[in-house]
């Protein structure tokens, strides 16, 4: 595993973290929950991220009980302002306050290395006086750090502008990169770190699924695409080439986003400790270099843009 820096953090974050927005589910049991987490830290992931309602608070608490003993050998971060139904969003100085206190309660911690506003928009920014609440729990010792995990490009551009985050957590996939072109330069000046996430489009540029799968269902692949499911499937099979012995197609798609020097880590989700042990895999402290990367930046019409 290769580390990079959480930009002015100083924090030294290993090039593949663990996202474990699936932490938790029923279909697992505690033991197995526990396991994946060890296993992770057994592959050189020393940064986890999660959310206080994810799994409704079971990944805080499967966190928590794995974490028991090794804390200090995790980089830790969590998320506050989604409420639930998860559409709504709070991030008032007093829920800030009570969902700390409970993160920190589930967690079996007494500080958080990294706290995040959950997907706020430009308006809940503006509108709530969350910075103060921020300051104050880093002067009590129970942050560290703070940033933001953004689903909308002008709330994470601002964030940036005014220079109020240590570190970006923004959707970025080898077929969307919108946010990337809007903040990494912002990101580059300020010195913020950055945490990418459906860094795999969730699974759809992982290679298996063939261009003409439809899907059917909960919608769960669409909504992490951003853009068109069926055209990032589409552009997927030219993207073929990249798998070889030794490196699998979503291996070399993380690694891709690896070719950013202003990424610092990415959190790769992860159902089965095979997941996780592919995942750790596309560390190589570099990502795609050359003749190689060329090419995919053609095929993707990136021609002429810098991967910094």
């Amino acid at each position: 595993m290769h580390y990079r820096r959480l930009g002015r953090t100083g924090l030294k974050v290993s090039e593949i973290g663990y996202g474990t927005n699936m932490l938790g589910r029923q279909e697992l049991t505690e033991s197995e929950h526990i396991a994946m987490v060890h296993r992770a830290m057994e592959l050189g992931i020393n940064c986890v991220d999660t959310a206080d309602v994810y799994q409704e608070g079971r990944s805080e608490i499967m966190l928590g009980k794995a974490l028991r003993g090794r804390r200090d050998r995790m980089i830790l971060a969590t998320k506050v302002g989604s409420v639930i139904p998860r559409e709504g969003r709070d991030i008032s100085p007093g829920h800030i306050e009570e969902a700390v206190e409970a993160s920190l309660r589930r967690l079996q911690t007494d500080y958080i290395d990294v706290y995040q506003l959950h997907s706020p928009q430009l308006h809940h920014l503006q509108e709530n006086n969350w910075l103060e609440a921020m300051q104050s729990l880093k002067e009590q010792g129970k942050i560290r750090y703070w940033g933001a995990s953004v689903n909308h490009i002008d709330a994470g551009v601002w964030l940036l502008e005014q220079d109020l985050i240590d570190s970006l957590q923004p959707t970025f996939h080898m077929l969307y990169h919108d946010m990337a072109d809007a903040m990494f330069g912002l990101v580059a000046e300020r010195d913020v770190g950055v945490v990418v996430k459906q860094g795999l489009a969730r699974g759809l540029v992982s290679g298996k699924y063939g261009a003409d799968h439809a899907f059917t269902g909960s919608g769960w692949h669409e909504q992490g695409a951003v853009v068109d499911a069926q055209v990032i499937l589409q552009k997927v099979e030219e993207l073929r080439f990249l798998e070889r012995a030794g490196r699998s197609q979503a291996q070399a798609a993380l690694q891709y986003l690896l070719s950013y020097p202003v990424v610092s880590t990415i959190i790769a989700g992860a159902k089965q400790i095979e997941q996780l042990e592919m995942n750790a895999g596309a560390s190589n402290g570099t990502g795609l270099m050359g003749e190689e990367l060329e090419r995919v930046k053609a095929i993707l019409g990136r021609d002429g843009n810098q991967t910094g």
